[in-house]
């Protein structure tokens, strides 16, 4: 399996100039090795360039490899999605049923954006559609008459409640749990080591 990896370091010359180096490479399972016109790496140290460099190369973040991610957040990521795409081929296509196209434009980008982060694994995002969906049951709750806020809804905007409840509830299977938990730890900087 190869993935795209991008590293950021910081590179020291042997004049008190710092350099930044952004490199592309592809991760092998014995990732250690990458060249490039201007600069050799071997083993996490850079062998060879075009300019005198003296530094070695944090390898750590390149190492980690992301866990498999569980069917049901892939679900989970693919119903915000469709969420977002319910909303948009509604505001499109059947325009008198949107009441603001404001309020619609942004729960659009809201569930795509939402959809990404847990594609990869940011689990507080679960937390904040939480109280996105409990602001609308406060709003249901509070309403003069619930049967008439239902009624004035469109069917679009009613299935823009249910699908991110669904995702939801799949979010917070354990096996899912579990994943956004292992996301985290690999995203916490690692303690310096005292060498």
């Amino acid at each position: 399996m190869s993935d795209v990896i991008m590293v950021r370091t910081r590179c020291t010359t042997r004049s008190p100039k710092a350099v930044d180096a952004t490199l592309t490479h592809f991760r092998t399972n014995e990732f250690r090795h990458y060249t490039s016109p201007a600069l050799t790496f071997a083993n996490g140290r850079i062998v060879g360039n075009s300019s005198p460099i003296d530094a070695s190369i944090d390898m750590t973040a390149v190492d980690k490899q992301m866990p498999e991610r569980p069917q049901v957040v892939r679900l989970g990521s693919a119903l915000f999605f469709l969420n977002a795409a319910v909303l948009f081929i509604s505001w499109a296509f059947l325009p008198e049923s949107t009441t603001s196209n404001g309020a619609t434009v942004f729960f659009i980008l809201l569930w795509i954006s939402v959809g990404f982060s847990v594609y990869y694994g940011f689990g507080w995002v679960r937390y904040a559609t939480l109280v996105v969906l409990l602001a609308f049951v406060w709003g249901l709750f509070n309403a003069p008459s619930v049967d008439r806020f239902l009624a004035d809804m469109s069917t679009a905007e009613i299935t823009s409640k249910i699908i991110p409840l669904f995702a939801l509830i799949m979010l917070w299977i354990p096996d899912a749990n579990s994943w956004f938990r292992t996301m985290q730890s690999q995203r916490e900087p690692s303690a310096p080591s005292k060498d």
